[in-house]
């Protein structure tokens, strides 16, 4: 399938093969509302091997910290990657071993179903500033905390970032288009 991939004109993350007969097709019928004469199959996640700059921390509007890895730019299914969400800690000390990330740590990053940018692994610690989740928050130096496997800002009342993702929710909840920042 990757030999077949590789020989198209344009980028594809899939390929249906099928029966070449219409009445053999019909034939067959459906199983679970899809014809049984098709079958779909998935190409591997385009990957590449690359190297972390750095971890930045994103306050959402329930003040969750999502940190986000930096790394040099690769090219993955047709667009250029550099950066991908690491979703929360429990995702990192899955990645790491629980070593945790070190600036210039080699990792595999994919975009899955070539769309989402990701990073599948560490390869190789990197040697540099470890980078560490921080214990205040990075918009409003409030207090972190653990709140399950999320690290939240505990600056609820004051957190400019959750009051502008509170205010966005509710003028999205309003159907209100075109709000600038």
């Amino acid at each position: 399938l990757q030999k077949v991939r590789d020989e198209f004109d344009m980028d594809t993350d899939g390929m249906v093969i099928a029966l070449n007969d219409i009445s053999r097709a019909e034939e067959a019928g459906e199983l679970g509302g899809r014809p049984a004469g098709a079958v779909a199959y998935k190409f591997p996640h385009m990957q590449a091997e690359t190297t972390l700059r750095d971890i930045v921390w994103q306050v959402g509007s329930q003040g969750r910290l999502t940190p986000v890895a930096i790394f040099e730019p690769v090219q993955l299914a047709g667009a250029t990657c550099t950066n991908a969400s690491l979703y929360n800690i429990s995702n990192i000390v899955k990645l790491t071993g629980g070593t945790g990330f070190q600036v210039g740590a080699k990792v595999l990053a994919v975009r899955r179903n070539d769309v989402i940018p990701a990073i599948e692994k560490m390869l190789e610690q990197g040697t540099g500033a470890c980078l560490n989740a921080p214990e205040q928050c990075p918009v409003c130096s409030g207090a972190t905390t653990m709140v399950g496997e999320y690290l939240v800002c505990t600056n609820t009342a004051e957190c400019p970032a959750q009051t502008a993702g509170r205010l966005g929710a509710w003028i999205k909840k309003l159907n209100i288009l075109d709000w600038g920042d």
